[in-house]
């Protein structure tokens, strides 16, 4: 692995040796690498609901008609598509998930 990122892109070179019995990968080819990994009793939540300020993630929870604005700690998946939370957020929690970007924190909804 080189130990050099690249500043543009957040890519980094690996050399890795593998077996390839059906030939998908030759000489010079290319690829991407996803690395899988299993989290019990996660909250996953679609990045739609979420907005950041300073570098912060947010998302809105109903709570008796009204969105509050509560901080959650996140990891990416998919992409960044789909983000699993860390923490900030309760089994049972009722977050908005679209038209985030119009609301207000104490929104009635």
């Amino acid at each position: 692995m080189s130990g050099v990122i690249d500043p543009q892109t957040g890519t980094v070179s690996v050399r890795a040796a593998f077996a390839n019995p059906d030939g998908l990968l030759t000489a010079g080819g290319a690829g991407n690498v996803v690395l899988s990994r299993t989290q019990a009793n996660a909250i996953a939540i679609p990045r739609t609901a979420t907005f950041e300020i300073q570098d912060k993630v947010f998302v809105y929870r109903a709570v008796d008609g009204h969105a509050v604005a509560t901080q959650v700690a996140v990891s990416r998946l998919n992409g960044g598509k789909t983000y699993v939370v860390e923490s900030g957020l309760q089994e049972g929690d009722v977050i908005i998930t679209e038209g985030v970007a119009m609301l207000k924190d104490g929104a009635e909804i």
